[in-house]
């Protein structure tokens, strides 16, 4: 299930469409996923995250005190994405991932970025380098930020894809499918593989 949203001057076009009212929440809605392309200029968001989002959680060498430190992406399995300007598009075919990966920001579901927050010790610290506070990873030794570009945007950084060090998949069940402004990546040729070097686990 997804809920759009829909301006009242167009609940008539979305109802002939297919769209039903939920009473409770005052929200239009669409069951089936074949039909959410059909919907999409009421989807808050160019992509549809479908059943799942994801913690991924790797681990490198603190730039501060050097010692190993945990640190954490959110991902979505490629195939559990909807690309709404190219639905008819297998996402893993078009971007080369199997699994979609972005550094913490704004864009992450408030649930997951809650998790992160009370489980894996993500928080909000200031950036002498960017010159402002964003939510970010942290050394679980010396409480140092760990900048985004070297975790996120390095080839050989943990999730980068040079690096073949193991990570931890976390699930995240959705209660309902979602719609993002996350951004797909298409940087990569050919074609790499995430989940051959990951594991799942039990959420903590």
């Amino acid at each position: 299930m997804l809920y759009l949203t829909v301006p009242f001057e167009q609940k008539e076009l979305a109802k002939q469409l297919g769209a039903k009212w939920d009473s409770k929440e005052k929200k239009w809605y669409v069951e089936n996923q074949n039909d959410y392309v059909k919907f999409k200029e009421w989807v808050d968001g160019c992509i549809i995250v479908k059943d799942n989002f994801l913690i991924v959680e790797g681990q490198q060498s603190c730039w501060k005190c050097h010692k190993n430190t945990k640190v954490y992406a959110v991902g979505v399995l490629s195939d559990n994405i909807i690309d709404l300007d190219r639905p008819t598009v297998s996402v893993q075919k078009d971007t080369g991932y199997d699994l979609q990966l972005w550094a913490l920001n704004d864009e992450i579901p408030k649930k997951i970025r809650e998790e992160l927050s009370t489980k894996f010790g993500c928080k909000f610290k200031y950036s002498y380098t960017e010159k402002r506070s964003y939510f970010a990873n942290v050394c679980f030794h010396c409480d140092s930020l760990q900048g985004n570009f070297f975790l996120y945007n390095e080839p050989d950084s943990p999730f980068g894809y040079m690096n073949d060090s193991e990570l931890t998949i976390y699930k995240y069940d959705l209660k309902e499918d979602v719609g993002s402004w996350l951004m797909l990546d298409r940087s990569i040729s050919p074609d790499y593989f995430y989940l051959r070097r990951c594991k799942f686990a039990e959420k903590s």
